[in-house]
């Protein structure tokens, strides 16, 4: 059996992220195109706006495509923007829902906290007002299960 592997839905890809950066560049291409017509000496800033908004967009892209979450057997994976995180299983203490809101819609993540009091964002699944995961809760039920199995086998069970 492979582990469950979790991952922000785009339907079918990374069409959002993509989608937002192209508004992004091109939102940036016409205000410098009329910052350019409104001040001759605005190259230099123009190229600079566009380099600033192409990495920008390229971050949030690449933040996105990369988030993960995984169940092995004896410890949960996770990759939350840049960082990646392991944690055994008998080393959390608790896994919770903590919404936030971003826009019209709340929003979920998943958080886990460990036994010593310090805790951490999953990086997906995420369910927003851009990004819906409509398996959010099924996925959430799973790492559970997981959670547990992996304290069951550790010899370790407090639930």
């Amino acid at each position: 059996m492979t582990d469950p592997t979790f991952r922000v839905p785009f339907g079918g890809g990374p069409v959002l992220p993509l989608a937002f950066w192209l508004v992004l560049v091109a939102g940036a291409a016409g205000t410098i195109v009329e910052f350019g017509m409104t001040n001759p000496n605005g190259g230099a800033s123009a190229v600079m706006f566009i380099a600033v908004c192409a990495a920008v967009g390229s971050y949030l892209l690449a933040v996105h495509v990369l988030a993960f979450t995984q169940c092995t057997d004896t410890e949960l994976r996770t990759r939350h923007f840049v960082r990646t995180r392991r944690c055994p299983w008998q080393q959390i203490s608790d896994i919770t829902v903590e919404p936030f809101s971003r826009g019209r819609r709340p929003a979920r993540s998943v958080r886990v906290t460990t036994t010593a009091g310090k805790s951490f964002r999953l990086g997906a699944p995420v369910d927003g007002e851009l990004i819906r995961d409509p398996a959010f809760d099924s996925a959430l039920i799973t790492i559970r299960i997981c959670w547990r199995k992996g304290v069951v086998k550790s010899g370790r069970w407090h639930l």
